[in-house]
């Protein structure tokens, strides 16, 4: 029923369009004018209402209020970690997310939480 998508480095922003009326429901800039640019988005599996975004420092979690006609954007709190995140994939439990980074790690994020969980894989000596 409903697709995101990702505007260019010019706009930075996320628009969420209703399939069915074909036409634009909402949008947001996808991060804060502090973070760089979101390269990466993905939907939840259970729900046309939640996906997550990722780029160079920001990871957000968002749902939308179609009924309202806007989105909520929650930002997932990573610490001292910064990276830019290239990929995202969530788990078919809808609670974890991985976000595949320029740099080769591989970051693990609560959904529920929005907590960073692990990086991997370990740096060998």
């Amino acid at each position: 029923k409903y697709l995101a998508s990702l505007g260019g480095e010019d706009d930075n922003s996320v628009i969420v369009w209703d399939v069915e009326q074909g036409s634009a429901l909402c949008g947001s800039p996808a991060s804060k004018d502090s973070s760089g640019t979101t390269l990466a988005l993905a939907y939840l599996g259970r729900s046309d209402l939640r996906f997550v975004t990722g780029g160079h420092s920001t990871l957000r979690l968002w749902e939308l209020l179609p009924d309202r006609r806007k989105l909520r954007a929650t930002d997932c709190q990573t610490g001292q970690i910064k990276r830019s995140v290239k990929c995202i994939a969530v788990d078919g439990e809808d609670e974890l997310m991985y976000c595949g980074t320029s740099t080769g790690d591989i970051l693990q994020v609560s959904l529920v939480t929005g907590l960073f969980k692990l990086s991997g894989p370990p740096k060998e000596k």
